[in-house]
């Protein structure tokens, strides 16, 4: 299920026509920041206190983004490999208006 909400979230953002600057990269750059709600069952102090903070829990950073790449990829039509950089961050933050949690996501060619 998670990787149905990772998918769908990602195919709204790749609506922006770039398939064929990244066809032609030799190398690109994937900036990722995974934005999580913050638990209902916290107090008032202490979700302000970690709004916008380093989200350092489960589920761990190096799991997250496989399937995101994946489906980058498959979108824009070029092979994962050409992926030679990796940004990856993650957050608390409640200021989201989803029910889910939330993927921003930056792609460019390094030259």
């Amino acid at each position: 299920q998670n990787l149905k909400n990772y998918q769908r979230e990602i195919g709204q953002q790749l609506l922006d026509g770039k398939s064929q600057l990244y066809k032609e990269a030799d190398k690109l750059e994937l900036y990722v920041l995974f934005v999580f709600k913050i638990p209902k069952s916290w107090s008032k102090k202490k979700k302000e206190e970690f709004k916008g903070k380093s989200h350092n829990v489960k589920p761990d950073l190096d799991n997250l983004p496989k399937p995101i790449i994946d489906v980058i990829a498959d979108f824009y039509g070029f092979d994962d490999e050409k992926i030679s950089r990796i940004v990856l961050e993650k957050e608390y933050n409640n200021d989201i208006n989803e029910k889910n949690n939330i993927i921003f996501f930056d792609l460019k060619p390094i030259k």
